[in-house]
């Protein structure tokens, strides 16, 4: 995470931070995981009950179990960016 320049506007918000994304695959639309239920299993969200408040920031740094967590359950879905991208246009 880095500060940018010149912040960017995203809907009625302005972020003043960015970083690098490498997307290497993606799950196909409607079938990736569902967060809320590995939430009970993820270091980064202590308070249960306060969850999705916490995925609201900008930014979330992961603990490298939730990273592994997530990874395993994403891995067996995951396909090529381009084969999927499609299903995500508007």
């Amino acid at each position: 995470m880095s500060a940018l320049p010149d912040p960017v506007p995203f809907g009625d918000r302005d972020f003043p931070s960015g970083c690098t994304l490498k997307v290497h695959g993606l799950a196909p639309r409607h079938e990736g995981v569902v967060l809320a239920d590995l939430v009970p299993h993820l270091q980064v969200f202590p308070k249960l009950e306060s969850w999705s408040a916490r995925m609201r920031r900008a930014s979330l740094r992961l603990p490298e179990p939730d990273a592994d967590l997530l990874r395993q359950e994403l891995q067996p879905i995951l396909r090529p960016r381009r084969s999927v991208l499609g299903q995500y246009a508007i």
